[in-house]
């Protein structure tokens, strides 16, 4: 096995679902800024094709950067699973 536990597992994939989170949060944010501004600027179903490409993308990248600054942060963090000695107490 890859020696890692049940729980840096399960803390692993919450901070991929919080990365993913924060991506549909940008998802909807850049796609109701980007839809207003394309229909001044383009005509038709263009402007929606060019609002949901931009929001697509920006939902990608921020789910990567997000869930991999997360998962980057949970290999810096101490392990929470050792027992407390007495000096921790």
């Amino acid at each position: 096995m890859s020696g890692i536990t049940a729980d840096q597992r399960a803390d692993r994939v919450a901070a991929r679902a919080t990365g993913f989170g924060f991506g549909l949060i940008a998802f909807m944010l850049t796609w109701i800024v980007s839809a207003r501004i394309t229909e001044r600027v383009l005509d038709g179903p263009m402007s929606a094709y060019v609002a949901m490409t931009l929001a697509i993308a920006v939902c990608i990248v921020v789910t990567l950067r997000v869930g991999h600054s997360l998962v980057a942060s949970l290999r810096l963090a101490p392990d929470k699973t050792t027992a407390p000695t007495p000096a921790t107490r």
